[in-house]
């Protein structure tokens, strides 16, 4: 069973209120095309020529969010990469664009917009959202590991076997993954990502090479500032709930040793 393999680079084709989406590396003369009807909100995987000019890259998508007077399309275009796990990179966002419908938006859903664009901004609340392609960073290492021993769960696509607590951006992927679109999607989270390359150290008498990461998960029930954040919810979720993993590898990533702690 071969596994759904997640769209690197995508471009995108916006037609009036229609937002038609490729995988950048797509051959033949139809491919795979994510179509979102910001007007109607409706979501769905078709067959498609190949785009041709016109049409526009970006590095990821973050998925869709409906207002009262349409649907708004989010999108990543600029990121940078912070750290290398497993031998994927992992990007930190810099740059997104929302794709938002022509129809006029009410003062309440202006305020709404507003607080999406924001939530966004990596400059605003939007900081330290980070992502890879080929690796769900929602996953510590042995639940990884417990999810590509299973020809089950390790065929799926990175977006479709995530750990949903870490899945920042869920919501937002749900009407795209739901329309069998799960390969146009990235979860990512929001947290921190850090990594020291080329540490020398000793083992055993002997001189080793490790690379030491730090990732911490933050997850996306019941966040908020602990002002406004206290306790656990009626479903168990409590305030504030951040798992943090520290990587140590060596022997070029075939030893890798995981700490995790939780808090919240």
């Amino acid at each position: 069973m071969s596994e759904r393999k997640t769209h690197e680079l995508l471009r995108v084709l916006v037609s009036g209120d229609i937002v038609a989406v490729q995988p950048a590396d797509a051959s033949g003369s139809l491919v795979d095309t994510l179509s979102v009807d910001l007007q109607s909100c409706d979501v769905r995987v078709t067959q498609a020529p190949k785009f041709g000019s016109g049409a526009v890259e970006v590095l990821a998508l973050v998925g869709v969010f409906t207002f009262r007077a349409g649907t708004v399309l989010a999108a990543v275009t600029k990121a940078e990469k912070v750290a290398e796990l497993y031998g994927q990179p992992v990007y930190r966002i810099l740059g997104t664009q929302l794709f938002t419908p022509k129809a006029k938006f009410d003062a309440g859903e202006q305020r709404l917009l507003g607080y999406l664009r924001d939530a966004l901004n990596p400059v605003g609340a939007g900081r330290n959202l980070f992502f890879a392609y080929q690796l769900d960073l929602t996953l510590n290492a042995q639940a990884l590991s417990d999810v590509l021993a299973s020809p089950v769960t390790s065929a799926k696509s990175v977006a479709s076997r995530a750990d949903k607590r870490f899945f920042w951006n869920r919501i937002m992927a749900a009407p795209i993954m739901d329309a069998g679109g799960d390969v146009f999607i990235l979860p990512m989270i929001v947290g921190s990502v850090a990594q020291l390359a080329d540490v020398q150290a000793t083992a055993h008498g002997k001189s080793v090479t490790l690379c030491i990461s730090l990732i911490a998960r933050r997850a996306l029930d019941r966040a908020g500032t602990r002002h406004w954040r206290r306790g656990a919810d009626t479903q168990g979720y409590v305030a504030n709930f951040v798992e943090t993993e520290q990587l140590v590898t060596l022997d070029g990533g075939r030893v890798v040793a995981s700490y995790v702690q939780v808090k919240g």
